[in-house]
């Protein structure tokens, strides 16, 4: 009776086991993750880029993805960004926090910048980005050795060529390192936009259970498994070829951090430019209505009809940022100008419209000018505050 009571037990054991074990299994194969529940909300993903080299980070993107229209963009995010940074009690560079190893306040603060919400981070040494250059088998990108010093020997191909992990560290230490900021911040996006690419062509190849154990031993993020890999199935979805290219700008100050000087770049207006910019380019993102981005596309001309020196070419900055083609900036005939104007120049008032919408001007008129090298012409007035038209 013993024996027989035994086996009875050890079968309705071996019973809970698999069915526990086929529970667990269903259970991990249907299981949701954090990248697909926003996906199926279609709520905007949020990721900090970041590739470190001796412990601070090279650069730092933030990809703002609209995973309904499949349109996205990247904000290039200075290491010198000036910022009161509350846990180390002083005003310093925000990259100050990476490298003391906190990789999610990094994140938080970046978050604040913007005025978004950038709920995930991905980040990577350079040393381990090329041995996942490798795995994917190449990023391509292009090269312009053409303005080099001769003296400099870059040692890279010139053109577009598919760049290996072995030429990483010379692409960015060397080659994009003697670029000047705008340039050199081209070049880190343009390598972004294609290392999407390939991540997306490649993420099948990525989520193969015997690659999963790589990429996980080359990159540090919050993301499980699953939403990493869910990422980068989603890049395959992401219309690369109209990512929206943004960057902080600011203004530069001298000052002493830590008993050193140092320069530090200050957002513009204590960031309301850059949040104005960054709301801006989300609506963007989230129209199934093709915006002019597409505003590099609107010639613009910015005359300071005010008293206050340096208005025009601060305005400059914040059309740049939200992608206009400033051709130029100057004086209107007359420092009185009460009211903001913008002209139409080409008989399409859409251009002027949109010029109009980022400042919240309501006065918009045609005069079209055969020889002007603008579309556009805004002209401001004394009611016009550094970022917006006061009603």
């Amino acid at each position: 009776m013993k024996k027989s009571f035994d086996h009875a037990v050890i079968f309705l054991i071996l019973i809970a086991v698999i069915v526990v074990g086929t529970g667990v299994f269903v259970w991990t194969q249907v299981r949701s993750d954090r990248i697909s529940d926003l996906v199926t909300a279609g709520d905007q993903i949020g990721i900090l880029w970041v590739v470190e080299h001796e412990g601070a980070p090279l650069w730092t993107q933030v990809l703002l993805y609209n995973p309904v229209s499949s349109r996205g963009a990247l904000f290039d995010v200075p290491g010198n960004v000036g910022s009161i940074l509350g846990t180390l009690n002083r005003v310093d560079r925000i990259d100050a926090l990476f490298q003391e190893g906190n990789v999610d306040l990094y994140r938080e603060t970046v978050a604040r910048l913007l005025g978004t919400e950038i709920p995930f981070f991905v980040t990577v040494s350079l040393a381990d980005l090329a041995s996942l250059v490798d795995l994917i088998e190449g990023v391509r990108v292009f090269v312009d050795v053409a303005g080099v010093d001769p003296t400099e020997s870059i040692r890279l191909p010139s053109g577009n060529v598919v760049l290996d992990g072995s030429n990483l560290d010379v692409f960015f230490l060397e080659y994009a390192a003697r670029a000047s900021g705008e340039e050199r911040i081209a070049i880190v996006q343009a390598f972004t936009q294609n290392l999407i690419d390939r991540l997306g062509e490649r993420s099948a190849y990525l989520s193969h259970s015997r690659v999963r154990p790589f990429v996980a031993r080359w990159v540090d993020t919050n993301l499980d498994s699953r939403a990493l890999h869910r990422l980068f199935a989603e890049f395959d979805r992401l219309e690369s070829g109209r990512l929206v290219y943004r960057q902080v700008q600011g203004n530069l100050r001298t000052v002493d951090a830590e008993s050193v000087r140092q320069e530090l770049l200050f957002p513009h207006f204590e960031g309301q430019w850059l949040r104005q910019t960054v709301r801006q380019v989300q609506e963007s993102l989230a129209s199934e209505v093709e915006s002019y981005e597409d505003n590099a596309l609107i010639s613009l001309e910015i005359l300071n009809g005010t008293p206050v020196t340096g208005l025009a070419r601060r305005t400059q900055d914040l059309m740049q940022g939200f992608g206009f083609n400033v051709v130029h900036v100057g004086n209107a005939d007359t420092s009185e100008v009460e009211h903001t104007l913008v002209i139409d120049r080409t008989g399409n008032p859409a251009f002027a419209q949109r010029v109009a919408g980022i400042i919240q001007a309501d006065r918009v008129v045609t005069e079209r000018a055969a020889e002007s090298a603008a579309a556009v012409t805004l002209v401001l007035g004394r009611d016009f505050d550094g970022t917006n038209v006061r009603r």
